[in-house]
């Protein structure tokens, strides 16, 4: 536990860039549970209260417990009043501040809309990563097993993009889309279709992929696996073509239904190997100056061996002190441990940090 704590401390010291963010544009007053309401030992509600409880550990300094409770101390709800008094931006970037997040990565659409506190932040403390799911997968409800609706890929694609014609109209989009973004402060590209689709991407050719679009509303399941994973690829692509990094969350479900081997990290190993190097060192931003890997996997509370197995032992190191050769790490026993080894060091660089 001690490793783990020193671990966590040199984290948690150390300037970071967060690269997950639901930023909303207004979150209302911090209330106290209701007792009745909240049943403790059974709602699933509880996880949020216990979320809550740590924020106010650190922005507050008051620690209500475990969880946040229907006794929790009167201080806490009077300093987060006076927090929001501030307004919904200043409140934010202050707790920015005291989380040291230097950068703060939220998702918008792929189109780009809306860039949450674009106006306020002009560009020093946000940016963001566009979610690829709508643009491949169609407008509305993806598909998924707990979703009742009855889905029609081509319709929903047209209801996201406009009339399709072709594939090749839906691919084009995709690259304006992708080569509009560094203008519009969004620097890199986010999917959750781990939670819908699943993460066993396959490798169909173009040609498999247009013939099956020509059945437009008559496409079945194997259809839309060729269609949606050859988008998805060539949506990929062109995150490398722009040298910008993709975000791919892993982990466990959040539907009832959906397959739990689905959103194993594992999956990616053919997408990863197939990909071609980056034409330059990507960066996120010239401002930053953090390298950030090309493809960012989130491992969840499940899948941390898988995730780090995938990447190349080169893209795992560590500058010993002292020195400007890099120290490769390997393995996930190997990495935890040469993260304590060099805590110090891991304040000044490191190049994989993103396990969410």
């Amino acid at each position: 536990m001690a490793k783990q704590s020193a671990v966590r401390q040199a984290a948690m010291e150390m300037e970071r860039i967060d690269t997950h963010s639901h930023l909303q544009q207004d979150y209302g007053p911090f209330t106290r549970p209701g007792g009745e309401k909240l049943h403790f030992p059974t709602s699933q509600g509880v996880s949020n209260t216990r979320v809550a409880a740590e924020g106010c550990r650190v922005l507050y300094g008051v620690d209500p417990g475990r969880f946040i409770r229907p006794d929790a101390p009167e201080e806490i709800f009077e300093k987060a009043a006076q927090l929001r008094a501030k307004g919904q931006w200043e409140a934010i970037r202050h707790a920015m501040d005291v989380a040291n997040i230097r950068k703060q990565l939220a998702f918008t659409d792929f189109k780009g809309g809306p860039l949450v506190f674009a106006d306020q932040d002009k560009g020093e403390r946000l940016a963001y990563l566009a979610y690829i799911d709508g643009c491949i997968s169609g407008h509305g409800e993806y598909p998924c097993p707990d979703m009742d609706e009855e889905y029609n890929y081509y319709e929903h694609l047209c209801r996201y993009h406009g009339k399709l014609a072709h594939l090749d109209d839906m691919l084009d989009n995709i690259d304006a889309g992708v080569d509009a973004w560094r203008d519009k402060n969004i620097v890199g590209m986010k999917t959750a279709i781990a939670y819908t689709s699943g993460l066993a991407v396959s490798d169909p050719t173009l040609d498999e992929a247009r013939a099956a679009f020509t059945k437009a509303g008559d496409m079945d399941d194997e259809d839309f696996r060729t269609v949606h994973d050859y988008a998805f690829r060539h949506a990929v692509a062109a995150c490398q073509r722009n040298g910008q990094p993709v975000v791919i969350h892993t982990g466990f479900q959040i539907w009832g239904h959906s397959p739990l081997g689905q959103s194993n990290p594992a999956h990616l190993h053919n997408l990863l190997i197939n990909l071609p190097p980056p034409p330059t060192k990507t960066r996120l931003t010239s401002e930053v100056g953090q390298q950030l890997q090309r493809i960012l996997a989130g491992a969840g509370t499940r899948g941390l061996g898988q995730t780090v197995m995938l990447l190349n032992p080169q893209t795992l190191e560590l500058n010993a002190p002292g020195s400007t050769e890099p120290v490769p790490v390997s393995g996930p026993g190997k990495v935890l441990r040469a993260s304590y080894d060099n805590a110090d060091v891991i304040k000044d660089r490191l190049r994989f940090f993103h396990v969410k």
